[in-house]
């Protein structure tokens, strides 16, 4: 019995040694791929490991290599971007201002300017109106009502001073302007006491007497 039970363990272990011999020997029959290799030296081993880190290292390097000129090339489409967004901002100002130009015509000469003030002063207060020799003032209907007669007096001394004197201080032209401001003012606030002819003309008359003023002493 002991026999043939050694008899058996050995050609389990023959039939054994034969099939690992092929399935080294045919690794891609077996589904082993390549089979497995393993270095036969020490050296060899550590060669192979060397070679592998260096592969390693060099894959490495070139994906950081990569990535950084992705980085770059994302960078440099950025600034192009607000370049051109710049650029196209300006171009639209440029664009606006030169329709605006063209529009409102060819700029006005100095010339032009001059004439310009000239016609949108007021018109200066007749002889009548204004007596330069004695500085009497001929108001206008709207400028004799009560409300007013303050006003009124102030302004006939001093028209009547410029008239002695030929001038008035720096003081008194400060004067006039704000009498015929607060003048103007109550005119303004009484508007439906008037027909619009005479606040038109009560309005102007008081223009006069400040521009006269002014134009007295040039």
């Amino acid at each position: 019995m002991r026999l043939l039970l050694f008899g058996t363990t050995l050609l389990v272990v023959a039939c054994s040694s034969d099939l690992w011999a092929q399935m080294y020997a045919n690794p891609a029959v077996w589904g082993f791929g390549g089979g497995y290799r393993h270095a036969s030296t020490a050296a060899e081993g550590a060669a192979r490991g060397m070679a592998d880190f260096t592969r390693s290292a060099g894959a490495v390097n070139l994906m950081n290599s990569e990535a950084m000129i992705n980085l770059t090339t994302a960078a440099s489409q950025d600034i192009k971007n607000r370049v051109d967004a710049t650029n196209a901002y300006f171009d639209m100002k440029a664009i606006n201002r030169e329709a605006r130009e063209a529009a409102a015509g060819p700029r006005p000469t100095q010339e032009d300017l001059v004439r310009y003030a000239a016609a949108r002063a007021p018109s200066r207060l007749s002889v009548s109106d204004l007596d330069p020799l004695s500085g009497q003032i001929d108001w206008p209907p709207a400028l004799q009502d009560d409300a007013f007669a303050q006003g009124r007096a102030a302004m006939e001394q001093l028209f009547a001073q410029q008239a002695r004197m030929g001038n008035l201080s720096l003081s008194q032209r400060s004067q006039v302007k704000q009498t015929t401001q607060g003048m103007a003012d109550t005119l303004k606030q009484n508007i439906d006491a008037f027909s619009p002819q005479d606040y038109i003309n009560a309005k102007n008359f008081l223009k006069g007497l400040e521009y006269e003023l002014y134009a007295g002493a040039s």
